[in-house]
């Protein structure tokens, strides 16, 4: 049976594709059209799944802040979910360094059981989830019916109290490193 992972916020660079080519079965997350069809390319031909979504506590559709057409890596990379009641200091990095170029977009939204219901998901043996701030949403709505054996969190604008607690209660040993915090299932 292939291992499979999932990548959450996966945008269009630095991801875990490497992983199709040692025989992983991957299904990427992404809800900017742009990152989207240029992830789409390059992972064309390998056994990857690309989903275009925000995952979040509801199915339906969301607000997100983008700056398209972007040539700076990181701040493609920190497109986010915009709503009144999450605050995100993501949000302040994309209007401090490109003001003019911020757009809201709508995308569609869904749950992570609604996502691994929907792609027959029944083993994870790693995931990784990068949202800019949204992470503690997914996670606290989340049934935890299954487990990933290894999780890869980004952790820069969550409090890592709440992330530990999350972990803990679920079955996980967890260390951090700068931006990521690290789980794997005891």
């Amino acid at each position: 049976m292939k291992k499979t992972f999932i990548e959450i916020g996966a945008c269009d660079f630095d991801n875990n594709d490497d992983l199709l080519d040692s025989g992983w079965r991957g299904i990427f997350v992404e809800p900017i059209w742009q990152y989207y069809n240029n992830l789409a390319r390059k992972v064309q031909g390998k056994d990857a799944t690309i989903v275009r979504a925000a995952i979040t506590d509801f199915d339906g559709t969301i607000k997100m802040e983008t700056i398209p057409n972007c040539a700076e890596t990181w701040i493609r990379g920190i497109s986010h979910i915009s709503t009144d009641t999450l605050h995100n200091t993501a949000s302040g990095l994309v209007k401090l360094n490109a003001p003019d170029t911020l757009q809201v977009v709508e995308v569609p939204a869904m749950t992570l059981d609604t996502l691994l219901t929907s792609h027959d998901v029944t083993d994870i043996d790693f995931m990784q989830i990068d949202v800019e701030g949204h992470e503690l949403v997914i996670l606290n709505n989340y049934s935890w019916r299954i487990k990933p054996k290894f999780l890869r969190i980004e952790h820069k604008f969550i409090d890592d109290g709440i992330l530990t607690s999350i972990l803990e209660r679920n079955g996980y040993k967890y260390w951090v490193e700068r931006d990521d915090l690290y789980g794997i299932l005891k």
